[in-house]
């Protein structure tokens, strides 16, 4: 324990407080002045004041030795202003002279001295009787402040007495340490109040033979006991105590031989310290760090397994992720997930579980299964998130669980997003990153959870979305604001990919030894596609729906109207059925190759094999070439020795959104 040391002070002599304040007040300008000009040789700083509300005004901001009052004054006279004065507790000790210019009526001096003054002189006045007077009152002063100031230093050095005290009681209780001396020759053993207890001896009571008390010990060895008192330099032993009533104590032992000045009366000095609660601590604390670390191996062990194996390939899109568990190494309940969706959106998915170790990692298991569950027939972000919050109140009680889950379209760049009490997203095009701000539920498990609400995001090529959880952004005693401009500052700097972004953010955001909370971070960056598309697959059937969505995003990645972009993908959905069916034998199937491109408003798309088919309507098919032609589009077919080659061009209008961000 340490004990606060007092500043160095002279308790008994005196104390430099500085010069003493005194307020004068008088209406009369150049009584102001005498009076100033009769106390100044005393050393005093003067404070002046032509009326009684003044003084008032002046008393509540400073502090007063002594104050001069005139009795005749417009306004609040004398009188009124001291009884003012002593009311308030803060004035009420300053001492006041009255001065006046009457002397006909007593009455008015003992109106004074009602009113709380401790002298009266009458004007004209003699300057030295006025400057004795404010002498007294200005020593009495300074006696008064020294008081008050050895009073503390006194007060500060009796509690530092006290911790003394309290502290040295701590220690000998504390350490559970107890000194014997033994004259050996004799056999007299003499202790400490805390050796009478460590041993179990009543402290009323002297301590037997020193023989006969150390045959409680059980030490190591069977001569340890006679070598304690024939140790020629110092010794040190660990073994166990056995008290009177048979409870056994663990204790170390310490002995020194003294008595060098006097060979003929050898003496041994030594302690015994009682560390059976320390050996106990020592083991609790062993099998504490035992368990924590194979909890702490467990967690690791569920979170490996619930975190996505590898992130899904998508054509269109840069995804890039990490987990940090917390400084501690103790893993959380953050997560993340990206799940492809039906018709080529993804859904991308991030969420903390309160708390730390196994109880949040199993909670964040529960959630991200459920939510896969969930997501198999309900893709809309609000509608997922409400869902999910059903589950948790009903199956899950008691968690609380914050979550963001964004639905991306990757071909257009349109995201919705929902949150239950996450923070925000943070979207990021050529270098201006923006705190995408919105409405945002209850977390999941709490009330009654209500309506999330969704908000809208565009994405366009090149920009990129990032989310993360909490403990990115949150820090001891700071805003989350200040954390979100930190975040959004650092994803302004200039990047290669989602993965060298992460790793930037990461860098600078992410302190290991001292982070208190695990971090997830998920980075996703929609690429910029190509002027031209050109794609390759084997001619079956199952192949229509990537050749579909791949060139459906090509157009849409390049702006193409949707009306526009719907009459293409059909035609090229038309050419493509084609050439599975008709360009090669049932039992030989060979490849489709599509080239597309654009030159400003037109679009070409060249539908390619090594077959032959025919373009002739018949009842069993042809009908999707008259299709094509009847959308308005221009088509062609070629068909040789090498293979057939179908071409659709068409002017596109393009998407207005697309056209203003472009502008932009």
């Amino acid at each position: 324990m340490t004990v606060p040391q007092p500043p160095e002070a002279d308790v008994t002599g005196a104390v430099d407080i500085g010069p003493a304040d005194i307020l004068v007040v008088d209406d009369r300008p150049e009584n102001l002045v005498a009076l100033e000009a009769i106390v100044e040789p005393l050393g005093v700083r003067v404070r002046t004041a032509l009326s009684g509300d003044a003084a008032l005004r002046a008393l509540l901001h400073e502090d007063f030795a002594l104050i001069l009052l005139d009795v005749q004054m417009p306004g609040l006279d004398g009188f009124t202003t001291a009884t003012m004065i002593k009311q308030h507790p803060r004035t009420a000790d300053i001492p006041i002279i009255f001065l006046t210019a009457f002397d006909e009526h007593v009455d008015q001096a003992a109106q004074g001295y009602t009113s709380g003054a401790v002298d009266y002189i009458v004007k004209p006045f003699d300057p030295w009787v006025l400057r004795s007077k404010v002498q007294v009152f200005l020593d009495l002063h300074r006696k008064t402040r020294q008081l008050e100031r050895q009073t503390a230093q006194l007060s500060v050095h009796v509690e530092q007495l006290r911790a003394s005290r309290a502290a040295l009681a701590d220690a000998q209780r504390m350490a559970q340490l107890g000194g014997w001396e033994v004259d050996v020759l004799a056999d007299r053993i003499t202790g400490s109040d805390q050796l009478h207890r460590i041993f179990g001896w009543p402290l009323d009571e002297p301590l037997p033979r020193a023989t006969t008390l150390f045959a409680q010990l059980r030490l190591p060895r069977s001569g340890d006991r006679a070598a304690l008192l024939a140790v020629q330099h110092r010794l040190s032993l660990e073994g166990q105590l056995v008290r009177p009533d048979g409870e056994v104590r663990e204790v170390v032992v310490n002995a020194e031989r003294h008595g060098d000045d006097d060979p003929a009366r050898p003496r041994v000095v030594g302690t015994v310290q009682d560390v059976t609660e320390q050996r106990l601590a020592r083991r609790a604390l062993w099998e504490t760090t035992r368990e924590l670390e194979h909890e702490r191996e467990l967690v690791h062990l569920l979170q490996a397994s619930m975190a996505p194996g590898s992130l899904p390939d998508i054509a269109e899109l840069d995804v890039a992720a990490c987990y940090r568990p917390a400084g501690s190494g103790l893993a959380g309940g953050d997560w993340y997930d990206v799940i492809p969706l039906a018709g080529g959106e993804v859904l991308f998915v991030i969420g903390d579980v309160a708390g730390h170790g196994v109880p949040a990692a199993s909670t964040m298991s529960q959630v991200r299964t459920a939510l896969r569950a969930i997501v198999l027939h309900e893709t809309a972000p609000g509608a997922v998130v409400r869902d999910l919050h059903r589950y948790l109140t009903s199956s899950v009680p008691g968690a609380f669980v914050t979550v963001m889950v964004a639905r991306l379209d990757p071909a257009t760049g349109r995201c919705r997003l929902a949150s239950a009490g996450h923070p925000p997203a943070i979207s990021l095009f050529e270098g201006r990153a923006v705190v995408e701000w919105m409405p945002a539920g209850p977390p999941l498990g709490t009330g009654s959870g209500g309506r999330y609400e969704e908000a809208a995001l565009e994405l366009p090529p090149g920009g990129s979305m990032v989310l993360y959880t909490d403990g990115l952004v949150e820090r001891r005693g700071e805003l989350i604001d200040d954390g979100l401009a930190r975040l959004a500052g650092c994803t302004e700097e200039p990047t290669d990919g989602s993965w060298d972004l992460v790793e930037q953010i990461t860098s600078a955001l992410c302190d290991e030894d001292g982070a208190t909370d695990d971090i997830a971070l998920l980075v996703v960056r929609r690429r910029e596609m190509a002027a031209a598309l050109d794609l390759t697959c084997p001619a079956t059937v199952d192949q229509l729906s990537p050749i579909r969505l791949g060139v459906k995003r090509w157009l849409s990645a390049n702006g193409i109207a949707q009306e526009d972009l719907a009459d293409l993908v059909l035609a090229v959905g038309e050419l493509v059925t084609n050439a599975c069916i008709h360009a090669y034998p049932p039992l030989s199937p060979g490849e489709v190759r599509l080239h597309g491109e654009l030159d400003g408003e037109v679009v070409r798309l060249e539908i390619c094999d090594d077959g032959r088919w025919s373009t002739h309507t018949s009842e069993d098919g042809g009908r999707g070439l008259a299709l094509i032609r009847a959308l308005g589009i221009e088509l062609s077919v070629e068909a040789g020795h090498d293979g057939t080659t179908a071409v659709v061009t068409t002017r596109a209008a393009r998407d207005q959104a697309w056209t203003a961000a472009k502008g932009a």
